[in-house]
């Protein structure tokens, strides 16, 4: 019986550790459902999200490392934002863009 509560006892333990090392993991993903969120949580200043992201923004996904500050995402944008948004990414180099102009969606991609 003593081998038994020790044996659940380490699979417990080995269990609250697994769970310990996700939560701390250097790879963290964020869902924003529209620009007003990502400004709630500062994104854009952490450099998470790219500074041009449109007022019509939505659907907005990241991906980023907080060890190699290596950073993904992807949003869409209404089609009144296109012209604006195609000017501002042809000025930012803190980024790399791809532009699907028939889904208006951007995938973005740090530059570093």
């Amino acid at each position: 019986m003593k081998k038994l509560l020790s044996f659940i006892v380490f699979i417990i333990l080995i269990v609250i550790l697994f769970l310990g090392y996700l939560s701390f993991s250097e790879t963290q993903k964020k869902f924003y459902t529209n620009k007003q969120d990502v400004l709630k949580d500062n994104a854009i200043k952490r450099g998470w999200i790219p500074e041009i992201l449109p007022d019509s923004a939505y659907n907005i996904h990241e991906v980023h490392n907080i060890d190699t500050n290596k950073v993904e995402g992807s949003f869409q944008y209404l089609e009144i934002d296109e012209k604006n948004l195609l000017s501002a990414i042809s000025k930012n180099s803190n980024f790399k863009f791809e532009v699907d102009k028939e889904k208006n969606k951007v995938l973005f991609f740090s530059n570093k």
